[in-house]
């Protein structure tokens, strides 16, 4: 998802992603947010957690945190990917692994290389 109007990412392609609601495990949370972005229902036996990615982010501010991001794949999904957040996301595509666009983040060039090297886990 190419995105617009967030944070300091604008422009830049992201992945489906979002927090986890207190209370809310992750695969019911990257569940959600898939269906709140992209309109398409995927059911927890269908996810496969392929890595996780621990960071540290800086906001705009200076704030420094540590992010814990679960990356998650699927193969089954019912409906069709549709963008339901245009005032966040001016479209959704899907790119070669191998041929990302410039814009695309480094978080998710980090996260597609660890699926595709079948790292688990990684420390940025």
């Amino acid at each position: 998802m190419k995105r617009k109007k967030t944070d300091g990412l604008n422009g830049c392609y992201a992945l489906v992603a979002g927090k986890v609601d207190r209370s809310e495990n992750p695969s019911i949370a990257m569940i959600r947010e898939t269906y709140e972005e992209a309109g398409i229902t995927i059911h927890p036996e269908d996810l496969k957690l392929v890595s996780i990615l621990h960071r540290a982010h800086t906001d705009y501010l200076g704030k420094t945190e540590d992010i814990i991001e679960l990356v998650f794949t699927t193969e089954n999904w019912e409906g069709a990917i549709t963008n339901r957040e245009p005032d966040l996301c001016s479209e959704l595509a899907f790119f070669p692994v191998n041929d990302l666009p410039p814009e695309t983040t480094d978080t998710v060039r980090r996260a597609l290389h660890c699926y595709n090297e079948k790292i688990p886990y990684v420390e940025i």
